[in-house]
């Protein structure tokens, strides 16, 4: 189809190749360009809401990062569940940018938002209050997908297939990963802000004990 296009496009003559063939060809042609396109786009909206919702620089690329690993792994693995790129696929890909997001927000705003001042205590505050909701909602997401594996329908085989490579992937990256990389480059919080924090928690308690 392609060669045929370039010859006709050279010729002098107002011709243009056409078979009916030609419209099944033209998604294998189109696929690739189409699904990087799309989920780039995805990406970058996902990139601008993490701006909105958890403006500090680190985290919001580490969240990119982990949101861009989670995708790199799922696009490696469809060779091994014998799932190509179509146009099909390409649907799954790009609602699997939104679920690879939420894994690693979760964990990041836990971190930033705890008032623990090393990075190690942020990171196992981060996990207590994150990893068990984020364990959970995996779990739960994967069980209501279940009743898809004895479809015969290749939609809902793939969907399932993309699926169960999003929530292992986002686990992984959320409560094994991530935290390792918090703890090691997560942005420090300020000795002052901290001290000055926990001068304020043991004035709170002060004030209960007097109370009661």
């Amino acid at each position: 189809m392609l060669r045929l296009r370039e010859i006709t496009s050279k010729s002098d003559l107002n011709v243009f190749p056409y078979s009916a063939s030609f419209i099944f060809f033209e998604q294998y042609v189109m696929v690739l360009p189409s699904t990087l396109q799309t989920m780039g786009i995805a990406v970058a909206c996902m990139f601008v809401i993490t701006i909105l919702f958890m403006p500090h620089p680190i985290m919001v690329t580490l969240v990119t990062l982990n949101m861009l690993s989670i995708l790199a792994g799922i696009l490696g693995f469809l060779y091994y569940w014998d799932l190509s790129l179509s146009s099909i696929t390409m649907i799954h890909l790009i609602m699997s940018v939104g679920f690879s997001v939420d894994f690693s927000a979760h964990v990041c705003h836990g971190f930033i938002s705890s008032d623990s001042v090393s990075r190690h205590e942020r990171t196992k505050d981060a996990l207590r209050e994150s990893a068990a909701p984020i364990l959970k909602g995996g779990i739960s997401s994967l069980l209501g997908i279940c009743t898809l594996i004895w479809s015969s329908s290749y939609v809902f085989r793939s969907f399932f297939k993309i699926m169960v490579l999003v929530i292992t992937f986002g686990l992984a990256h959320s409560l094994l990963l991530l935290p390792v990389v918090l703890s090691i480059c997560g942005p420090k919080k300020s000795q002052v802000i901290g001290a000055e924090k926990e001068e304020k928690r043991e004035e709170e308690k002060g004030e209960t004990s007097q109370v009661v």
